[in-house]
């Protein structure tokens, strides 16, 4: 397949072989990557107070509400086994008084 293709663009180009291959220089950077900007420093210091008010504000929030514990899966029991637990457990036998020795 590559042989047909390549003898046909030999053949279509009237330059020869020798002008099918391009090499180009090679990039000193990868393409879609932008050098950061410098920040004033006066808006950095503004988007930091901002976090700040916005971290204690939901630190209030939360000190609000109570803490709900949250239920531990391990520690669950499934609802079959409290339905078998009256057959799980064997029922207290009445021992006569006078049959112990």
């Amino acid at each position: 397949m590559w042989s047909l293709l390549s003898s046909a663009v030999l053949s279509l180009h009237p330059s020869g072989p020798s002008r099918l291959l391009h090499a180009s220089a090679v990039l000193s950077g990868l393409p879609g990557v932008k050098k950061r900007k410098k920040l004033d420093p006066a808006i950095i210091k503004m988007r930091e107070e901002r976090r700040k008010v916005r971290i204690d504000r939901a630190l209030r929030k939360m000190a609000k509400k109570p803490r709900i514990p949250r239920p531990l899966l391990e520690l669950e029991v499934s609802p079959d086994l409290v339905k078998e637990m009256p057959l799980r457990y064997p029922s207290p036998s009445v021992v006569p008084a006078g049959s112990m020795p």
